[in-house]
């Protein structure tokens, strides 16, 4: 993960942000599916895509001075809510029957973007949730790979499922695992302030209700 040295939270060696090269440049922007849902502000993709020639020098301004505060832009945080039933067979009396889906602004994958271009070498090889050409199919064959080489005469899979992840995530780890995986303290900073005063908004009966998250992390874009 490595962040541009520009904004004095470098991890690695990094070029500025510029037009035409920002994450959301050529090529995220692009890679951002035109179908995806947009955020409270209503800007799609495609809207971006359209308009980037005009827009890429004022976003890029935007996420550079971003990153060189270490501040999240605030209106990137508020989410729109969607609830959804998790099958026909739950119980729709159960709050756990449902599952919350929060929209951002489709400029935070761009944002995202800045990441994601650049793997971690340290702690994330074998992470494959989020990026491009790895699927489940390539982290099982992966397991099977590393099972056959072993010696052993046997070999014990125990699979974990954690319920609610999303829900109870403890930021505190969070932040010390970001550490401990050779984030600088410019790119912990930049993310406890994304994570810090996130609301969500949900229209229920045609009213817009609002709520300030303090824990967890609502699944969605």
């Amino acid at each position: 993960m490595a962040v541009r040295r520009e904004t004095g939270i470098s991890v690695g060696s990094f070029a500025p942000v510029r037009p035409g090269i920002i994450p959301g440049g050529d090529p995220a922007i692009r890679r951002i599916e035109s179908k995806k849902a947009a955020g409270l502000d209503g800007i799609t993709s495609g809207i971006l895509k359209q308009a980037w020639a005009v827009l890429a020098e004022p976003i890029t301004h935007a996420f550079n001075c971003a990153l060189r505060s270490r501040i999240f832009p605030s209106t990137c945080k508020d989410a729109a809510l969607v609830i959804i039933r998790k099958g026909s067979g739950k119980d729709p009396t159960e709050t756990k029957s449902y599952r919350p889906i929060s929209f951002l602004p489709v400029l935070v994958k761009a944002l995202e973007g800045m990441y994601n271009r650049d793997e971690n070498p340290s702690g994330y090889g074998l992470v494959n949730v989020g990026k491009a050409d790895r699927s489940t199919v390539d982290a099982i064959d992966r397991v099977l790979e590393w099972t056959v080489e072993r010696t052993e005469k046997y070999v014990l899979g125990i699979f974990l499922g954690i319920t609610g992840a999303f829900d109870f995530l403890w930021l505190p780890r969070l932040f010390k695992n970001l550490q401990s995986n050779g984030c600088c303290n410019g790119l912990i900073e930049f993310t406890r302030s994304y994570l810090d005063g996130r609301r969500a908004h949900i229209s229920v009966g045609g009213e817009l209700m609002s709520r300030t998250l303090t824990k967890g992390c609502p699944q969605g874009s």
